[in-house]
């Protein structure tokens, strides 16, 4: 009796370890196909064209790895007589793999991190007058993340070709963004944004000929 006793533990013991065994290789198996998965549909989501999907991503000529984690298409008219500014787009923008330049930003603000978020926005202005006009957009930006961002100061750019403002002649047109850094914050937790849009200056004697105006925009 006490010899089958013997034997019918280790039939147990053989049992357990091989369906402990088994286990093993099904959730192994299950973390490699979800791994797999995943890096499917990361693969699927590069671009090498403009970022218009969230979970877009590309990476740049320097390495730096960019994606999209947030839009708001928002192809609105602001009428600033004799200013007419359309803002296309808001794009949130993660960068990460980070190269010199952006850790010395980071570096600066004394974070450490290895990402940190932008804020892109798409728009043209029009001079609508014959006049000469100073126009300098967006001027500042708060966050519902309790951020306020100088966009004259610490937009990314800084080149008035790109960024469409600056002194409009009569009856122009320009296109332009501007790309500011949002930095400590959880792209799920960017709700919204407030813009303020500065005042419109008569050129010859930066006379104000209409008031800038703020705007909340959602994400």
């Amino acid at each position: 009796m006490k010899k089958y006793y013997m034997s019918f533990i280790a039939l147990l013991a053989a049992l357990m370890l091989l369906v402990a065994c088994s286990n093993n290789e099904t959730s192994s198996s299950r973390n490699e196909k979800s791994s797999q998965k995943s890096e499917a549909e990361g693969d699927s989501l590069k671009t090498d064209g403009p970022l218009e999907k969230v979970g877009q991503w590309k990476t740049e000529k320097n390495g730096t790895k960019v994606t999209l984690k947030k839009v708001a298409k928002v192809n609105k008219t602001f009428n600033l007589n004799p200013i007419k500014m359309n803002i296309d787009e808001v794009k949130v923008i993660e960068r990460s793999n980070l190269q010199a330049s952006d850790k010395e930003l980071l570096k600066e603000k004394g974070i450490k991190s290895n990402k940190f978020l932008t804020i892109q926005f798409a728009y043209n202005i029009e001079n609508k007058s014959d006049q000469e006009i100073l126009f300098q957009g967006i001027k500042i930006i708060t966050t519902n993340t309790k951020k306020q961002i100088d966009a004259s100061h610490d937009d990314m750019i800084q080149n008035r070709e790109e960024t469409g403002t600056g002194i409009f002649h009569g009856q122009v047109r320009k296109e332009g963004y501007i790309v500011v850094p949002c930095l400590n914050t959880n792209p799920d937790d960017l709700n919204y944004i407030n813009i303020k849009i500065g005042d419109v200056l008569k050129n010859e004697d930066a006379s104000i000929l209409h008031e800038g105006i703020n705007e909340k925009i959602n994400f």
